[in-house]
């Protein structure tokens, strides 16, 4: 108030001697200083009805911003609160249309849909419903009603009031609609709402076979809107896109006529904040309405208009009573302390208006103190630090509005001002009243006052905050500069001639500090002169390319130089350095100087050979993958610019043009170019595409390619939105996919050859798999295939889903035991797969014989992925095999019968041939004396005949030993080289009467072997003997035994005879079998030799291999295993 004094106004002097006092004023006249107390009661007048009214004012803004801060708050917790129960609500619809769509899926796979095929429902969709209270069933209904219902539990109310028959009419009318939501209608039997949720049920060719629907219990979810309201007064409603109010959280529902609606019905309802809402209840209210996302459907939330001034009423009751009681107040401290202003106004003038002058004059902070602290005196300048200057006055600027970090040092620094000491300048920081630092730069002193009994204590402060400011930015910006260099590996650099002819090789370069981080090297290293830098540190193919460069630059008129070169390492590899340059002229000497930028781009250069590398390989993996790219731009098409589509480079191999005539097509060449038939589909998909809200599609059609080949393509594009929303580009890609079509038509002849397999080869299969993969316990989903189902005799939905139950349910009595301990550790995931063969009965008294194998295959954690089973029908089979059994059997009664029968035969006939082979020998050898020539060559053929026949009976008998399994090796350790040499000499006669040559030829010392060894020289007597007899004169026969690498012994047996034939080979070692009938003759034999050589040998464990070529000779190989060799056997034991 006294600063709006004149300082020649005041008549009254400040007493001599009074603290604070610094000059006195001359006298004013009477009728002036009554002049100024009239006024200054007239301001005292108008002050207090100015603060009334501010008071007033204020008042009526704080109630007007508390209503609208109400309003906006009321309006924003709307949007939240809606936008909560529109998440929830749409989680809860998803999770009820995920029944819808299982359901539709099961049913759709039925040809007709009928009370049968609805059979299993039940079991299927009453599991999913346990979790989801607000369905009350589900309806399977087609154009004729209803065909089956299905609860969540046996209490749950019949429905009443909804009749299926108008929805299936709807989808009838709306082929296009999906997903449905119904009218509400009332339960029976409740005064409840419901409403219906429904999908169609097509078949496969998408033919409509009735519908599905949930009933949704509307008190449901208005039970959960109560719960979730925010606040009492909030309201929820549920309602359609059409307007339609399905439920609110008190229950209330409309009552319209049955109607439906979908995802294609427009939205009347409108979406966002909406001031002007009549709720259920007719009460106008705030509201918010958001859209549910995949659902026809709006969730409004709202709050009674009334309720927003309810809120604020109590504040501004309170507001208008304080303003009141503010204004009375203010009026009466005005009162009271007027007087009193208007007597002491005239003292303080003169010597406030001197002061003031004097501190006002000054562009610092002036503070003067009293010896105790307090401020007598501020300048105007103090008043920036937001505090008036009677705020200023009531408190110590350096206790109160110094940081406490900071009130230590200042204090010493005053201590030392008020001691007498010399004063030092000092810093610190005032707080203002919006909380700001200022940075002051105090010089204190001491000044005494005017009547010189006191001192004060005068600050002068000077702010240095944007000083300050502007040296940290300075500090900050270079700090932030040299990390910038040095994260993007740049320097900085300066260069000048050396000389004063300014030639550019002389340019001598100054680096910044972070040079060794982009070159490699210090500055001290590479601050040379241009020529030698380019000498010593280019990459020799760098060095004339570089001097040119700057030779250019430095003498011609270019300003800017640009130039990338490889810098040599010291460890001898090479970096790529980019220079930037600007030359400007240096105002001091005329001079040319060089301001530059080095970055180092060696990783940059690699990222590009990297990126062209890709482009290569993407190139590539086009051509591979037979694909090629498009564009489009609409908004140019619809300007009247150009409609053509620009394709890339590899289009050719693809549409068989090249791309240069495409990208110029009058016509689309997708289209243009599409099969006559297909034509009219492309069309369609285009221009359904381009208006659809789906930013993406995906197409197959047949393509023409030039010169009539037909090709089939799949082209997939995706509209990109400009920064207007508008769709600006369309990006597609066209893929031949030929050859995957051909593979997809093989994959399916392959699948229905399979099925057909199946059924010829009486095979079924079933697969389970889980819900959820991380749940063991999960009951799952089983298929059974028809063939499985039809062994059993039942329909694929009776057959159980786990195998005990599918045992104990089919399986014969006397099967049943171990066909449930096969399966059992199968079920309880004891084992992962089993095999069991057991007879089950069907329904109709019929026995099969199946076999069942199963295999669980698990994750890499373990987790259960799916369980496969294959199931045979093995009844022919089984009875096949009880044929198989009964003839072996009688095969081995004869068998048995016939080695008896030659056993007894060879028994009754050796013995009267040894006596007729005994006396023929006496005969010819003339043992009862000479008789005719005549007489000895018939005894002679005698003897021969009968030894013969002899040795025919002996072969008889050693084959049906062997086959009847009697015949017993006696193995003992022999030498195979003793065995070879006996079975020689037994051959050598007859070998030198036909005049055969006969080697043996071992490969080393032969090793001791475990055998029989008459066995064994029965095997090598025979092919001894066959080789001799079928070697003609002149010829040889070669045996050689060796030591195979694996540990078997080989002995082989080579001649130059007669060979045997490719066909002959075949039936070699069948008993009784020679090459043909003329062997026979000329040579004899009964065919038995080889083939009973054969069963010897595999005795033993060995093999015996025969190869020949008719008239080249024959090589017979006899391999025993090598655990018969006998390591170390002692040489008497051999010998023996």
């Amino acid at each position: 108030m006294s600063q709006g004094q004149h300082p020649t106004d005041s008549a009254t002097q400040v007493a001599p001697g009074t603290p604070g006092a610094v000059g006195v004023p001359a006298a004013q006249p009477a009728k002036s200083l009554d002049l100024e107390q009239q006024r200054t009661r007239r301001m005292l007048a108008t002050l207090i009805v100015m603060v009334l009214a501010l008071t007033v004012a204020a008042a009526a803004l704080v109630s007007w911003y508390l209503y609208r801060s109400e309003y906006a708050n009321s309006r924003l917790n709307l949007e939240r609160f809606a936008h909560a129960v529109s998440e929830q609500t749409e989680w809860e619809m998803q999770q009820l249309d995920t029944v819808l769509q299982l359901a539709r899926t099961w049913l759709g796979r039925s040809e007709q849909l009928e009370l049968s095929s609805t059979s299993r429902l039940q079991e299927r969709i009453q599991p999913r419903l346990i979790g989801l209270p607000a369905v009350q069933s589900v309806i399977v209904s087609n154009e004729n009603g209803t065909l089956r219902m299905v609860t969540r539990d046996s209490m749950a109310v019949p429905i009443t009031g909804f009749d299926p028959r108008p929805l299936f009419s709807y989808y009838q009318e709306h082929p296009e609609a999906d997903l449905t939501i119904g009218a509400p209608f009332r339960l029976a039997g409740a005064e409840t709402w419901a409403f219906p949720v429904s999908r169609p049920i097509v078949d496969k060719s998408g033919a409509l076979l009735g519908a599905v629907t949930l009933v949704v219990d509307a008190l449901v979810l208005a039970e959960r809107y109560r719960l979730v309201r925010a606040a009492e007064d909030n309201r929820v409603s549920l309602l359609r896109s059409d307007g339609a109010l399905l439920i609110d959280d008190a229950g209330n529902a409309s009552i319209m006529a049955q109607s439906f609606i979908s995802l294609e019905t427009p939205n009347l309802t409108g979406l966002g904040d909406r001031e002007r809402w009549t709720a259920s209840d007719g009460a106008e209210s705030l509201a918010y309405l958001r859209p549910l996302e995949g659902f026809p459907l709006v969730v409004a939330a709202s709050l009674p208009r009334t309720q927003v001034g309810q809120k604020v009423r109590p504040g501004l009751l309170l507001i208008g009573g304080l303003t009141a009681a503010a204004g009375l107040a203010l009026a009466a401290i005005a009162l009271l302390f007027g007087r009193r202003i208007l007597s002491s106004q005239a003292n303080l003038r003169k010597q406030r208006d001197f002061v003031t002058r004097v501190l006002d004059s000054a562009d610092v902070i002036v503070f003067v103190q009293d010896i105790a602290g307090r401020v007598v005196r501020c300048n105007a300048e103090a008043q920036l630090l937001g505090y008036a200057a009677d705020e200023l006055l009531s408190l110590d600027p350096f206790l109160h509005l110094v940081p406490r970090e900071e009130q230590d040092r200042v204090a010493a620094a005053r201590i030392r001002s008020r001691s007498g000491q010399d004063p030092e300048p000092y810093e610190c920081h005032l707080l203002t009243r919006q909380g700001e630092r200022r940075l002051i730069r105090w010089s204190t002193t001491q000044v005494p006052d005017p009547d010189g009994r006191h001192n004060l204590i005068l600050s002068v402060g000077t702010d240095v905050t944007e000083e300050r400011r502007q040296g940290d930015a300075i500090a900050r910006n270079n700090a932030i500069m040299d990390r910038a260099q040095s994260i993007a590996r740049m320097c900085y650099w300066t260069a000048r001639p050396e000389t004063t002819a300014g030639q550019w090789q002389d340019c001598l370069f100054s680096y910044s500090a972070n040079a060794i981080e982009v070159y490699g090297y210090g500055a001290d290293s590479i601050d040379l002169p241009l020529e030698q830098f380019i000498h010593r540190f280019a990459h020799p193919d760098d060095q004339g390319p570089m001097a040119d460069h700057y030779r250019a630059f430095y003498e011609g008129d270019n300003e800017r130089l640009a130039f990338t070169f490889r810098l040599k390492q010291p460890d001898g590899s090479y970096r790529y350095i980019r220079d930037f340059a600007e030359k400007r002229q240096d105002m001091n000497t005329g001079a040319a100087e060089i301001i530059g930028m080095s970055q180092d781009v060696t990783q940059q250069m690699a990222a590009d050979a990297m990126l062209r590398e890709s482009e290569i390989k993407l190139r590539r993996a086009h051509r591979l993958a037979k694909l090629c790219y498009w564009t489009y731009d609409p908004l140019a098409s619809a300007q009247g610019g150009s409609d053509t589509l620009v394709f890339s480079g590899d289009t050719e191999e693809i549409f068989g043009a090249p791309v240069e005539e495409l990208n110029t097509a009058a016509h689309s060449p997708l289209i243009a170019m599409a099969h006559p038939d297909d034509r009219p589909l492309v069309l369609t998909e285009w221009r359904d595409f381009m208006v659809a809200p789906e930013s993406s599609h995906t197409f197959d059609y047949r393509l023409c390619r030039r010169g009539g080949e037909i090709r089939d393509v799949r082209v997939s594009a995706e509209k990109v939105l400009n920064e207007h929303g508008v769709v600006g580009q369309v990006i597609g890609v066209v893929q031949d996919i030929t050859d995957r079509k051909r593979s997809e038509l093989a994959m399916a002849r392959s699948e229905d050859l399979l099925r057909h397999a199946h059924r010829l080869t009486r095979i079924g299969y079933w697969v389970w798999e889980p819900r959820d993969v991380a749940q063991s316990s999960d009951r799952g989903w089983l298929h059974v295939s028809s063939e499985f189902s039809d062994m059993l005799g039942v329909r694929p939905e009776d057959v159980p889903l786990e195998e005990t139950d599918l045992v104990r349910k089919f399986s014969h009595p006397d099967d049943a035991a171990a066909a449930l301990a096969a399966v059992e550790p199968f079920v309880t995931r004891a084992a992962d797969r089993y095999s069991v063969k057991f007879r089950a009965h069907k329904p109709n008294g019929e026995i099969v014989h199946l076999h069942m194998d199963a295999e669980r295959v698990r994750s890499e954690q373990g987790n259960i992925l799916y369980e496969v089973g294959v199931v045979q029908d093995v009844t022919e089979q089984r009875q096949r095999e009880m044929e198989l059994i009964t003839a072996r059997r009688a095969a081995e009664i004869a068998n048995r019968t016939k080695t008896q029968f030659l056993a007894n035969m060879s028994h009754e006939l050796r013995t009267p041939l040894n006596a007729v082979i005994g006396f023929s020998q006496l005969i010819r050898d003339q043992a009862f004396g000479v008789i005719p020539e005549r007489y000895l060559t018939y005894a002679d053929d005698i003897n021969s005949s009968g030894k013969l026949l002899l040795a025919l009976i002996n072969d008889i008998l050693d084959m049906s030993r062997i086959e009847a399994g009697q015949h017993k090796l006696i193995e003992e350790v022999i030498s195979p080289e003793a065995a070879i040499n006996d079975c020689v000499r037994m051959v050598a006669a007859k070998a030198a009467d036909g005049g055969v040559k006969l080697m043996v030829e071992n490969k080393g010392p032969l090793p001791a072997l475990k055998a029989d060894e008459r066995a064994l020289k029965q095997v090598l007597l025979n092919v001894l003997s066959n080789a001799v007899k079928f070697t003609p004169q002149g010829g040889s026969v070669t045996i050689a035994g060796l030591r195979l690498p694996d540990g078997r012994l080989q002995v082989q047996i080579a001649d130059t005879g007669i060979g045997i034939s490719e066909d002959a080979l075949k039936d070699l070692f069948q008993p009784f079998r020679q090459a043909d009938a003329s062997i026979s003759r000329r040579f004899g034999g009964t065919g038995l030799g080889l083939a009973i050589s054969k069963k010897l040998i595999e005795l033993h464990g060995g093999e015996i291999e025969v190869d020949s070529q008719s008239g080249r000779g024959t090589r017979v190989m006899l391999r025993l295993p090598a655990e018969r060799v006998v390591e170390d056997a002692p040489a008497a034991r051999l010998q023996a």
